[in-house]
């Protein structure tokens, strides 16, 4: 089979998909499924719609066109018009295969998030963006620039994407950050942290909250300009008030351990707070040693036991030394000996050797609150064993 657009030779597999010399889809005219999705636009229907809508169907003006999608808008918003998807779709279709760029890119996003009851189609969004990027529209570069990056249609095409992510890169703002990131990791491209510092330091200074992190990360290790803690500590400042959970943690840890800045445990609270409201485990747990201490806030061991093994059941294996703690010193939580123990064991074997030593100091400590001669001196060696070991 040849491709329509560039002439390759590209095989006779169904499953070729898009041509991979020039990217362009596939003829495939006989397929049920693309006799399907003809069915689904009726040049009639489409028509007696235009009509009762008032708009001309043999009108291609740029006026006519935004016209179109101003409907399309208030049938899909339902505020001005009643809520209607089918005109969505027929609308912004009928202005897409009559070549205009902006319909074109939204057929590409119908498709691609499954909008107005259209099932997700990878395939067909890609088809679409294609159309738009052909009449040169920087966002729809930069969505292919996304499908080849994440291999939403199979392989990962790091070369191709960072080929769109250059196109889009002077209007896109997500495209900015993916070249950093293709340069910060040598993805399409050579790695090369000075490249990777100007376009995070372009989508940092625009407001991008992970290009910030980024940014700040870079500062912070020396990667493509000399480290500078004073810098590194206000981008991630900035990223941290812009939401980003990783770096409102790394705020947070300068402000517990005093870091770059003076030692503030309210602060420190503040910041785990708001990274483990976006589900940040490590900050969830600390918030819960916080609380059990009463750091930076009033101590509540219930509530630091709560969090301490909530992080545990949703698989964050560095709560489980803290867990163990927990059930070792009764803190928030009847103790129990035989929990603790097993809970330590798990930690060590995780690789943890400061639960190997907190094991020790507790079989020490256990020892002398066994009431019999035997139990007294199985724990007292086992403690001695675990820290000859360490």
């Amino acid at each position: 089979m040849l491709c329509n657009n560039c002439g390759q030779e590209i095989g006779n597999s169904r499953n070729e998909k898009f041509c991979k010399f020039c990217g362009a889809l596939v003829s495939d005219a006989g397929s049920e499924e693309k006799q399907k999705k003809k069915s689904e636009f009726n040049d009639e229907e489409t028509n007696a719609m235009l009509e009762r809508l008032g708009i001309n169907a043999s009108d291609f003006s740029e006026k006519n066109f935004v016209r179109v999608r101003e409907l399309a808008n208030d049938f899909y918003e339902g505020e001005k018009r009643e809520k209607n998807d089918k005109y969505v779709i027929l609308l912004e279709h009928w202005a897409a295969q009559n070549g205009y760029v902006r319909s074109q890119r939204a057929m590409g996003n119908i498709y691609f998030n499954g909008l107005c009851g259209i099932e997700e189609d990878d395939f067909e969004a890609k088809k679409w963006f294609l159309e738009a990027a052909k009449g040169g529209d920087k966002q729809s570069k930069f969505q292919l620039g996304e499908i080849e990056y994440f291999g939403v249609l199979g392989e990962k095409d790091y070369y191709k994407a960072f080929e769109y992510y250059q196109e889009a890169a002077d209007e896109i703002l997500g495209a900015k950050v993916r070249l950093g990131d293709c340069f910060s990791k040598g993805r399409g491209v050579e790695k090369d942290f000075e490249q990777s510092y100007f376009w995070y330091q372009k989508a940092a200074e625009e407001g991008d909250r992970y290009a910030q992190y980024e940014l700040a990360r870079q500062y912070w290790n020396g990667l493509g300009v000399p480290i500078n803690t004073r810098k590194a500590f206000e981008w991630t400042l900035k990223s941290a008030t812009n939401g980003d959970a990783d770096a409102q943690f790394l705020i947070a840890r300068c402000y517990h351990t005093g870091d770059e800045i003076e030692q503030n445990y309210k602060e420190a609270y503040y910041w785990y707070k708001a990274a483990m409201n976006q589900g940040h485990l490590e900050a969830q747990t600390i918030m819960g040693d916080f609380l059990l201490h009463g750091r930076g806030c009033e101590r509540n061991r219930p509530e630091g036991f709560n969090l301490i093994k909530d992080a545990v059941d949703k698989g964050y294996k560095g709560a489980i030394g803290d867990l163990a703690q927990c059930y070792a010193q009764g803190w928030g939580i009847e103790p129990n000996v035989r929990i603790a123990e097993g809970l330590f064991l798990e930690d060590i074997e995780n690789g943890n050797e400061d639960s190997l030593v907190e094991l020790a100091q507790c079989y020490l400590w256990w020892s002398r609150s066994n009431s019999t001669e035997q139990e007294f001196k199985k724990n007292v060696n086992q403690g001695f064993e675990l820290l000859k070991d360490f």
